[in-house]
């Protein structure tokens, strides 16, 4: 309950927190992937800097360009396109790599959570600043 007293307190609040900076994914099986967010000529990018086995397993490495073209959409918010994987595990190859439009929402300073504009249920990914 307080918890999400205090996630509606903060997306009350009228400013948009930084997403430069390191970001590791949290609560699921890809967990402990790291992002890091820097500038890249006019726009931000997210460059995979550390891959959890079970990400390696299925086609991802280290230096994968995971969020491109990130800019600001609201409060709390922001726009960016997210990249996807397709990986056949019986043959061990990647099938497709794509990019989709997802947006980026704030839930504290620390934290953010991202959404495909289009996938299936369940395609949220949590994120937690560590630098």
């Amino acid at each position: 309950m307080f918890e999400t007293i205090r996630r509606q307190a903060y997306l009350l609040r009228g400013r948009n927190p930084p997403v430069s900076g390191l970001w590791e994914r949290t609560g699921d099986d890809f967990a402990g992937c790291v992002v890091i967010v820097e500038p890249v000529g006019k726009q931000l990018q997210g460059r995979i800097t550390e891959v959890p086995a079970a990400m390696r397993n299925v086609g991802w490495v280290v230096g994968d360009v995971k969020w491109k073209s990130i800019h600001t959409a609201g409060r709390n918010r922001y726009r960016l396109m997210d990249l996807f994987k397709s990986y056949d595990t019986s043959n061990t190859r990647l099938l497709q790599s794509r990019y989709q439009p997802a947006r980026l929402h704030f839930y504290s300073d620390k934290r953010f959570y991202v959404v495909p504009d289009e996938a299936p249920q369940g395609s949220t990914t949590y994120w937690l600043r560590i630098d």
